[in-house]
This record gives structure tokens, sequence and C-alpha cells, in this order.
């Protein structure tokens, strides 16, 4: 009898461990020539850079990686927010994200939540988010900000399901330049 149970036990654990991602090995990636870094799954390689109408440099990057898609979007502005512009920083934020809902076609958002901070970075501002989209995928967004950078972080995928470190690793990745 003890063996039956020993061999159920066994079973279970066996079973239960097929199906689960494997949690995903995190490397500090530098994002293009920004100067600012991010904590990425290792397979990610190069990010696409753009300009905005303003001249900001966009630098826009996205992998897979254990049935989630990691990207970011990060902004290095073209002139930097002075210390008297720096109460438009939440505005910013928030208005980028708001534009970017439309973008990706958010069907549902939690509503943003701010007072998020970096203690790599005191000056910096985080806000957070959760969506759905149209065709039913679940987004965890965190956005940060400075006056010299708008980086958004997001994960897409089962974000009911995901490793909570993995998320707030990734989420609270983001790196000013020193």
């Amino acid at each position: 009898m003890k063996n039956f149970i020993f061999t159920f036990i066994c079973l279970i654990f066996l079973f239960n461990g097929f199906g689960q991602n494997p949690v995903p090995r995190f490397s500090k990636i530098q994002i293009g020539d920004s100067g600012s870094s991010a904590y990425f799954p290792e397979e990610m390689e190069t990010f696409d850079l753009s300009y905005s109408e303003d001249s900001s440099e966009v630098y826009t990057g996205e992998i897979n990686a254990s049935d989630y898609l990691f990207g970011t979007i990060t902004v290095k502005f073209a002139t930097q927010i002075t210390a008297e512009e720096s109460m438009y920083l939440d505005t910013i934020a928030i208005n980028y994200l708001t534009y970017l809902r439309s973008i990706f076609n958010i069907t549902s958002y939690a509503g943003i939540g701010s007072g998020h901070t970096l203690d790599s970075n005191p000056n910096a501002k985080g806000y957070i988010d959760y969506w759905a989209d149209a065709e039913g995928d679940s987004w965890a967004v965190k956005a940060w900000i400075d006056g010299n950078y708008l980086a958004v972080m997001y994960i897409v995928g089962d974000i009911d399901n995901i490793n909570f470190n993995v998320q707030q690793l990734f989420l609270n990745g983001f790196r000013f330049p020193e």
C-alpha cells in the first residue's frame, strides 16, 4: 500500500510538471544606442530604431519566451524635460499609455496606477496598467519616465498565471542611463 501511495504521489508531481512553462533566463541588455538597458529574456537580440515627429529616438523590441511576449517601447526625448516642466511627466506618460491602447486595439483596461518608483533612479516615475485586447490577449504594462526617457515595458499572454517574480523582474527591469 505504501508503494502504491508513493507511486501515485510521484505521478501527480510528474504530470503536474508537464504543461508548465519554464522560467526564462533574464540578462541585462542594452536597448540599442539609447544608453538605457533592461532585463530581457536572454534571447533578446535587436531593437528597431525610428524617430517620432519631434525627432525623439524610439526603440522597439519584442521577444517570445515561455509562451509570453516580452516587449518594450523606449523613447529617448530629443529635448530634455526640465525640472520646471517635470509637473508634466504624469501627463506625458498617461497620454502615451492611452495612445498605445488605441494602437494595440485594447478593448478593456484596469486603469492606470501611479506612484511606482525605481531605486536606481529616484527621479523616475512609474505607472502600471493591465489590458485586454480585441483578440482576447491579456497585457501587463508598466511605463517609466524621467526628464530624458519614457519606457513602456509590456508582457502579453496568460497574465493571470505568469510567475509573479518573472513579471516583476521584467516590468521593473528598465534601467535609465547612469
